[in-house]
């Protein structure tokens, strides 16, 4: 079952792995989810600032790309450790970082 507190704003899948990016403000998470039971396997706390955004799959250095709602910044995992490896600044014209 979904936990009913987390505000999914990002679901991709990749290597037999489920992985969601939820939204809020100081509660915002990323987290490895088994696609069958739905378990989290593993899960990471964004920094309190952002707020999570949609989450997209990079095979080609096995990455998770996370946008931010309003900092203009995109969060770069590891996919495997969900350790974060880099952080990027962007600029839309109405510099949010939904539906771009």
């Amino acid at each position: 079952s979904h936990d009913s507190t987390s505000f999914t704003q990002g679901l991709t899948f990749a290597n037999g792995v489920l992985y969601e990016s939820t939204g809020l403000y100081s509660q915002s998470k990323v987290r490895r989810l088994d696609i069958t039971t739905g378990e989290v396997l593993s899960s990471i706390n964004i920094p309190n600032q952002y707020f999570g955004e949609g989450l997209a799959y990079y095979p080609k250095n096995n990455t998770l790309i996370e946008l931010t709602w309003k900092r203009r910044t995109v969060l770069l995992y590891d996919a495997d450790s969900l350790q974060q490896v880099n952080e990027i600044q962007f600029q839309t014209g109405r510099n949010e970082g939904w539906g771009i």
